[in-house]
């Protein structure tokens, strides 16, 4: 069984070529690592957007590294978590900017 990962380009909604590895057994892949191999394939001003499930430390990690920035959109629990240790830099009425650096947990599962 493969697992896929998809990305598109925005401005054109021209896809990437979808990255694919083995689901299962000793070649077994995660979307993570998937999802590195698409930002080789992003324009050199690319901007990465990824839903909660890519919301994580790795790939932005990965994101950086090729000197890519991101836009995610977190679980409601990952932005509470890195909320609490982030700074507010200015406020509105209805608005926040906070400013924090993101560092990877130590959680075990």
């Amino acid at each position: 069984m493969a697992l896929l990962v998809v990305a598109h380009e925005l401005s054109s909604g021209a896809a990437l070529i979808p990255s694919v590895g083995a689901m299962y057994g000793e070649q077994a892949v995660s979307e993570t690592a998937l999802a590195r191999d698409l930002f080789v394939q992003m324009p050199d001003d690319g901007i990465v957007m990824a839903d909660a499930g890519f919301g994580i430390f790795a790939v932005a990690w990965d994101a950086r590294q090729t000197n890519r920035d991101f836009v995610f959109r977190l679980t409601e629990s990952r932005f509470t978590a890195l909320r609490r240790r982030a700074t507010i830099v200015a406020s509105g009425q209805n608005w926040t900017t906070e400013s924090h650096t993101w560092r990877p947990s130590a959680k075990r599962l």
